[in-house]
């Protein structure tokens, strides 16, 4: 059930005042892919459903004008929309709260 253990690191203390969702209709998957991993900015890249786009970028980075880079290298990759993250009320959330508890 345990898939991994990690440290959660607190990005403000490394510099990473920013963090954003980006909606990404990706017009190549594999080459999205290949940037996603390799950019340090990135640290989700999800394939969604439904609406408009087919990815969901979480990135952070020190600041909007860092974001505003990120977002010019992003553009080869297809259409997209930001959301800025203002505040994190639930963050990193156990899923442990969601396990059903067996008989």
């Amino acid at each position: 059930m345990i898939k991994e253990y990690r440290a959660v690191v607190a990005r403000e203390k490394i510099g990473k005042h920013t963090m954003a969702a980006i909606w990404l209709r990706a017009t190549n998957c594999e080459s999205l892919y290949a940037f996603c991993q390799s950019a340090q900015e990135v640290i989700e890249c999800h394939r969604i459903s439904g609406g408009e786009y087919n990815h969901l970028l979480k990135v952070v980075t020190a600041s909007l004008p860092d974001l505003e880079m990120f977002e010019n290298e992003i553009v080869k990759y297809g259409k997209f929309a930001t959301s800025i993250v203002l505040s994190s009320p639930i963050e990193n959330k156990s899923l442990a709260a969601v396990v059903p508890e067996s008989n």
